[in-house]
C-alpha cells in the first residue's frame, strides 16, 4: 500500500508540477510538456482520440520513471524500457503536431483569425520551432494583427530588427507606412490642433506656449498670425474646442482654468472671459454656443451657462474621483461621455444643473480618448497599449463591445471623417493609423503616417476639404499630409 502511494505521489508530482523526471530529460520534458496544450485542441478533428492515448501513454511513462526513480541503481533494464517508451510517446507526438501545423495551416487559408490565435496560444512549443511555420505564422499575424495581439507571437514581432532573415522574409507582408516630409515648427510642442470650415488658419494648443494661430494656406510658407498667452499664470494649454460659427474659441488650460477667446480677427484674439475653478483638460461646447461642458483632471465635470460670454455661470458639477481624460457631447439623446482611468461613464444632462450617472463601462487600464461616430450611436475608445474599442451606444440603457482594433503602438486620440468611413488613430511614437471604419465590426488599417525623426503624434485633424491631414507631433511641430486613398 505504501509503495502504491509513493508512486502515485511521484506520478502526481511530474502531472502537476513544472519538474519532469530527470531522466533523458531533453527529449521526455518537451514531451510531458505537450500534454496540456493538446487537450486544449481538442476542436481540431481527428485530434481528441490521439490525445487521449497520450495522455494515457503519459501516465504509463511517468509510472514507469517514478519506479525509476525509487531505486535507479539496479534497474538497467528498466532505463531501456523507459528510453523505449519516450520514443513511442514522441511518435504519437509527431503525430498530433502534424495534424495541429495542417489546421493552422488550413486557419491561414481560410483567413479564420480565431482558429489561428486558439492554437498559437496553446503554447505549444513545437508550432513556433518549426521555422517554415514560424514564417508563415508572422506572415500572416502582421497584416491580421490589428485584430488581437497574440503573445506567443508578439515576441518575435517586438524583436523583428533583430532578426535579419525574418524581417527580410516579412517585409512585403509589413503594414503599409506612409513617411512624412512636410513639417512646420513655430519653436513650441503643439499637441492640438484644429480648423474651422469659416477661417483658412490652422489653431494650435502649445502647452507652455498657450495659443497660436497659423496661416496654413501655402504649407511650405506657413506663419503665425497671432498668438495669446494668460498673463497672471504660466499655460499648459493642451485641448481646445472652436465655437460653430468659429467666432469663438474654447480654452481647456491646466493651470489657468477654461477660457472664451474671440478670434473673429483671427490676428487679435481677444481674452472674453476665464472660469479658474477647474483644472481644464477637455471640453464640449453645445451647438447653439450656450453650454460648455468641461473636465478637470482632479476636479471632475463642471456644466457652464456660456450665454454671455463675458460672464460664465456654473450650473453643475460631477467628481467621479478618478482622473478624467476626454469627453464626447450627443446633444440630441442629452447624453455626455467621459473617457478615465477606468474606462468610460455615461451621463444623462437632460436637467442640466443635475447631471446623473447612466451606465460605466469598464476597460482593463481605461482610456484616453473618445469620439462619436456622425449618427452618435458608436463609440471609438483610444485604450493606449489595448488599442481602440468600438462600442455599440443606440440602446440607452447599455453599452456593448462591437469590436476591438489593435494598434501598433499606444492608442491616444481619434479623428473621425465627415463621411465617418475612415478614422485616424494618433498613436504618439508610432506616429498616426488612417483605418477603414465603413465596418464597425472590422475596423482594417489602411495606412500609417510616421516621420522618420523621433517624435511623437498626439493629435490628428482633417481639413475641410477631407483631402489632407494636420497631425500634432509635439516638439516637431505641425506635420501636413494627403490623405492617402485605399
Amino acid at each position: 500500500m505504501l509503495k502504491i502511494s509513493f508512486f502515485l505521489l511521484l506520478i502526481t508530482t511530474f502531472l502537476y508540477s513544472q519538474e519532469y523526471p530527470k531522466y533523458y530529460s531533453t527529449l521526455g520534458t518537451p514531451l510531458y510538456k505537450a500534454e496540456k496544450p493538446f487537450k486544449k485542441l481538442h476542436f481540431i478533428k481527428g485530434l481528441k482520440y490521439k490525445a487521449d492515448d497520450y495522455h494515457l501513454l503519459v501516465e504509463k511513462n511517468l509510472k514507469l520513471a517514478a519506479f525509476l526513480t525509487k531505486d535507479s541503481m539496479h534497474l538497467e533494464m528498466e532505463h531501456k524500457r523507459y528510453s523505449l517508451a519516450l520514443k513511442e510517446l514522441e511518435k504519437k507526438y509527431n503525430e498530433i503536431v502534424e495534424l495541429v501545423n495542417i489546421e493552422l495551416l488550413k486557419s491561414i487559408d481560410k483567413d479564420n483569425y480565431l482558429t489561428f490565435k486558439t492554437i498559437i496560444n496553446s503554447n505549444l512549443d513545437a508550432i513556433l520551432e518549426n521555422i517554415i511555420i514560424r514564417k508563415r505564422s508572422m506572415a500572416y499575424y502582421l497584416p491580421n494583427r490589428t485584430k488581437g495581439k497574440i503573445e506567443a507571437l508578439e515576441k518575435f514581432y517586438v524583436h523583428l530588427d533583430s532578426d535579419a532573415n525574418l524581417r527580410r522574409h516579412l517585409e512585403k507582408y509589413m503594414p503599409k507606412v506612409h513617411i512624412i516630409k512636410d513639417f512646420y515648427s513655430s519653436g513650441s510642442s503643439v499637441y492640438d490642433n484644429k480648423m474651422s470650415d469659416y477661417r483658412p488658419y490652422l489653431f494650435t494648443a502649445n502647452a507652455k506656449h498657450c495659443f497660436k494661430v497659423v496661416d496654413v494656406r501655402d504649407f511650405a510658407l506657413a506663419s503665425e498670425v497671432s498668438s495669446f498667452s494668460f498673463e497672471e499664470k504660466d499655460c499648459l494649454l493642451k485641448h481646445f474646442v472652436i465655437s460653430p460659427t468659429a467666432k469663438y474659441i474654447y480654452l481647456s488650460d491646466i493651470n489657468n482654468g477654461f477660457a472664451i477667446l474671440d478670434v473673429s480677427i483671427p490676428k487679435d484674439p481677444l481674452l472674453k472671459s476665464v472660469y479658474d475653478k477647474t483644472d481644464a483638460i477637455a471640453s464640449v461646447v453645445s451647438k447653439k454656443n450656450k453650454t460648455a461642458f468641461v473636465i478637470g483632471q482632479k476636479r471632475g465635470l463642471s456644466i457652464l451657462d456660456i450665454t454671455n460670454k463675458e460672464e460664465p455661470i456654473l450650473l453643475a458639477t460631477y467628481n467621479r474621483k478618478h482622473n478624467l481624460t476626454n469627453i464626447a457631447l450627443d446633444e440630441k439623446n442629452n447624453r455626455l461621455y467621459i473617457s478615465h482611468k477606468r474606462g468610460l461613464s455615461v451621463l444623462d444632462i437632460s436637467t442640466l444643473g443635475n447631471p446623473r450617472r447612466l451606465l460605466d463601462y469598464n476597460i482593463s487600464g481605461g482610456s484616453l480618448a473618445i469620439t462619436l461616430s456622425k449618427n452618435r450611436d458608436i463609440i471609438y475608445l483610444a485604450s493606449g497599449d489595448n488599442g481602440i474599442e468600438v462600442l455599440d451606444a443606440s440602446d440607452k440603457l447599455k453599452i456593448t463591445l462591437i469590436s476591438k482594433y489593435q494598434t501598433y503602438h499606444k492608442a491616444k486620440h481619434i479623428s473621425i471623417s465627415q463621411n465617418g468611413q475612415t478614422i485616424f488613430i494618433s498613436t504618439l511614437e508610432g506616429g498616426v493609423e488612417q483605418v477603414d471604419a465603413k465596418k464597425s465590426s472590422e475596423l482594417k488599417h489602411q495606412v500609417t503616417y510616421k516621420t522618420e525623426i523621433k517624435a511623437s503624434a498626439f493629435t490628428s485633424n482633417i481639413d475641410t476639404s477631407q483631402k489632407y491631414l494636420y497631425i500634432s507631433y509635439g516638439k516637431a511641430g505641425i506635420a501636413k499630409i494627403k490623405i492617402i486613398k485605399e
